[in-house]
């Protein structure tokens, strides 16, 4: 019976939330932080899918570092029976949320 069990890692599912961490270069600003905060939260105001989201500035979650350079978004979905469209999946919603940052040149980790 072990050996026909799948090995590997759980596969995500959606639980209806995902968080956005990402860090600035070291000695960057809480403000500049805050600039780069609002910029994601701008762009993650713009997707049907998402019910709400709150950030804090200065809190990897990834990490557990607690740094002027880094900030965290947590994001709380549309409940499933009103996402019911492909691109408000959380996969699609990730894949549209990765090339949308991606133009945000200032943090070099995400």
């Amino acid at each position: 019976m072990l050996l026909k069990k799948p090995t590997g890692f759980i596969p995500m599912e959606d639980e209806g939330r995902m968080y956005v961490t990402f860090e600035l270069p070291e000695a960057s600003s809480s403000t500049r932080t805050q600039e780069v905060m609002k910029k994601l939260r701008d762009i993650l105001g713009e997707f049907k899918g998402m019910n709400h989201y709150t950030s804090v500035a200065g809190l990897n979650v990834v990490t557990g570092a607690s740094k002027p350079n880094s900030g965290t978004i947590f994001c709380m979905l549309k409940p499933w029976d009103e996402r019911t469209d492909k691109s408000e999946q959380l996969f699609a919603m990730v894949a549209q949320l990765q090339a949308r940052f991606s133009a945000i040149r200032e943090p070099t980790y995400w």
